[in-house]
């Protein structure tokens, strides 16, 4: 994804804010951000969420995670940080999503 420069603070801060509500709501899920440093544009970052298993169970929990973000981050402040999180995107080349799965057989066992 493609960030506008004069976006990154907003971008950075939903991200950050997205992982602390998530580490408590979703245990098995794994983020990690990158940010191209060489060959082109600064400004492009590359997203990847891991997870254990497709057929993940559904946890129930008290409350919504918008209300989960709230709390944690004051009132208002999910619909504010995803709307600048939203517009943060620079259109030109769009948002790509791909779904890889783990092949342990093609990885060196530690046996």
């Amino acid at each position: 994804m493609r960030i506008k420069p004069s976006k990154l603070s907003e971008f950075y801060r939903c991200n950050y804010r997205i992982g602390q509500v998530a580490a408590e709501r979703i245990m098995d899920q794994h983020r990690l951000l990158f940010r191209l440093e060489s060959g082109g544009s600064r400004n492009i970052f590359v997203q990847y969420i891991g997870f254990d298993k497709y057929e993940r169970e559904v946890t129930e929990f008290d409350n919504t995670w918008e209300v989960a973000y709230d709390t944690k981050f004051g009132m208002g402040t999910s619909d504010r940080d995803l709307e600048d999180y939203h517009n943060s995107f620079e259109m030109l080349f769009g948002r790509t999503v791909e779904t890889l799965e783990f092949v342990s057989e093609v990885f060196p066992s530690n046996d």
